[in-house]
C-alpha cells in the first residue's frame, strides 16, 4: 500500500516538515515519487518511521545516518523493555530493520 506525506503525517502524529526532515538527513533514504514529484511512501517506510520515532521517544537524536547505527539503537531499546524501563508496544520487528 501507499500513501501521501499527508497521510503518512496524520497516521504517526508527524508533521510534514518532520518526515522531510528525516529524508533530508538520510533516515528515509528510499521514499519514492510519483510523477509529479510527490513524496509515495510505502508500509516499510511507515516501520521504518515507527523505529525512528520510538528512537526519539527515548531521547535518542534522530539523526541515525547508518543502518548499524539503527541496529545497535534497536537493541538498546530491546535492552530497556527486557529491563521492564520502556513501554512500547508497537509491533515493530527487527528484521525491518535489517532491509
Amino acid at each position: 500500500m501507499t500513501y501521501t506525506i499527508k497521510q503518512v503525517s496524520q497516521k504517526l502524529d508527524l508533521t510534514a516538515y518532520t518526515l522531510r526532515y528525516y529524508e533530508r538527513e538520510g533516515l528515509l533514504p528510499f521514499v519514492g515519487r510519483d510523477n509529479n514529484g510527490n513524496r509515495i511512501f510505502n508500509d516499510h517506510d511507515i516501520e521504518w518511521l515507527i523505529l525512528i520515532r520510538c528512537l526519539r521517544d527515548t531521547g535518542m537524536s534522530v539523526v541515525l545516518k547508518s543502518k548499524a547505527t539503527l541496529v545497535s539503537a534497536w537493541k538498546a531499546i530491546v535492552q530497556l523493555r527486557l529491563e521492564n524501563k520502556l513501554c512500547f508496544s508497537t509491533n515493530v520487528i527487527l528484521s525491518s530493520v535489517l532491509y
